[in-house]
């Protein structure tokens, strides 16, 4: 793993972080007063206006987790802190740091033997072959995928798989399993190597074969156990570490009902430094029983909900809607993410006895919709030349309506050749 760079934040050393951060870890002694007896201690972030926000913020921090370039920081203080910082002008908010996943799949399907190389039908559907076929592979595009890891022995992923890094709470829980960090997925989960293969497995006569097939492929792990736990600052950390290192695509197969300022300022960020930021629309559901979904209200989770990330619902192999996909207005494209086959750990929570080894499974969610576009827009960013603000709108521009409702399909299903320009 690349061992990285901090160009645009300070990286302060604690002692007895609640957060262990990969190779971003920040351990060390507390910076203000110590928290008075019977004080609780919390861990925020602080997002400060000027100068005296972040010194006042520094001045009562106990540890340091991250300082983030968009000013920020997030750092454990005492609980009596969070009413006085909150007060000054100079800062813009203080959240308390609060698990951030959801990644469990609504339904799921037996893995599968995949004898030489089968295409998924999200790759046909959407043109992801007709694009391979015209040389549009994604050939030096970067595409970083935070989620639970990626199993690096895949042989579908291993030849794609560039460097990594891990921004997760509880790293200690992992020690026992040696796992290289940000490199490898979570034994029982598979969701991130799920997610990277519909992105860009290899063209090679095995398993499957991706949208970007030849997108190199990043692997951030901010998503730990069955659940999918992360922070929102651990998450905000790993898209600021996208954005710094200058690669073209972030796909966030995640999310929660909630808004997270940090998380919204490091997307924001990210997309002004040219990063394509592509997220789940979430599996809240559109069906007809569920009345917040016929009513108007949406259900868009975030970070998708964010003005400045491409929100994808999923559609089956019919173009129709897929019966869990959040629906909104903040819904900006549909891709295929009911019974999508893709790369699997060998064995993981939707193992079976009867195939239990097998590499290759089927999974449904919005989680599974978006990488599609992720790939798509590593296609646009690399073989077309084209920046994350114009892949963005070639790829409102040249969705296919498939008859849905605004809210449910936003400009419509995903058309790489249209995008592309190739019949």
């Amino acid at each position: 793993m690349a061992d990285p760079t901090h160009t645009r934040r300070r990286v302060l050393r604690a002692v007895g972080s609640g957060l262990a951060v990969g190779s971003l870890a920040t351990f060390g002694t507390g910076l203000g007063a110590a928290a008075r007896p019977g004080d609780e201690t919390v861990t925020v972030t602080v997002g400060y206006a000027s100068a005296g926000g972040r010194n006042a913020a520094l001045a009562r921090a106990l540890t340091v987790h991250y300082e983030f370039g968009f000013d920020a920081l997030t750092l454990q203080v005492p609980e009596s802190a969070i009413d006085v910082l909150a007060a000054r002008r100079d800062v813009r908010y203080v959240e308390k740091d609060r698990p951030l996943g959801g990644i469990v799949t609504p339904r799921l399907q037996p893995r599968r033997r995949v004898d030489g190389q089968r295409t998924p039908y999200g790759i046909t559907v959407t043109g992801a072959d007709v694009a391979a076929e015209n040389g549009f592979t994604g050939s030096g595009a970067n595409v970083a995928v935070l989620d639970t890891g990626i199993d690096s022995t895949h042989p579908d992923l291993a030849a794609n798989l560039g460097s990594g890094a891990a921004f997760v709470p509880g790293v200690g829980d992992l020690e026992g399993l040696d796992f290289p960090p940000g490199q490898d997925d979570d034994v029982l989960v598979s969701h991130g190597t799920h997610v990277a293969g519909v992105v860009g497995a290899t063209d090679n006569d095995l398993g499957v074969v991706g949208v970007s097939p030849a997108a190199t492929l990043h692997p951030i792990k901010v998503l730990v156990g069955v659940l999918g736990g992360g922070s929102a600052a651990g998450i905000a950390a790993g898209v600021e570490f996208v954005a710094d290192r200058g690669w073209d695509v972030v796909n966030l197969s995640l999310g929660e009902a909630g808004r997270s300022d940090v998380l919204a300022d490091a997307v924001a960020d990210a997309y002004a430094r040219g990063v394509f930021v592509v997220a789940a629309a979430g599996n809240a559901g559109a069906v007809e029983s569920d009345p917040t979904a016929s009513d108007g209200t949406s259900t868009v989770s975030y970070p998708a909900a964010f003005e400045d990330v491409v929100a994808v619902g999923a559609t089956d192999r019919n173009d129709d809607l897929a019966g869990f996909s959040s629906v909104g207005p903040e819904v900006e494209l549909v891709a295929p993410g009911a019974n999508v086959l893709s790369t699997a750990l060998p064995v993981n929570i939707y193992s079976n006895l009867e195939e239990p080894f097998h590499r290759y499974i089927e999974l449904s969610g919005t989680s599974f919709a978006a990488p599609h576009v992720a790939g798509a827009a590593a296609l646009l960013m690399s073989d077309a030349g084209l920046s994350n603000v114009e892949a963005r709108e070639r790829l409102r521009e040249t969705a296919t309506d498939v008859g849905l409702r605004d809210v449910e399909q936003g400009h419509g299903r995903l058309d790489i050749p249209a995008a592309l320009d190739i019949d």
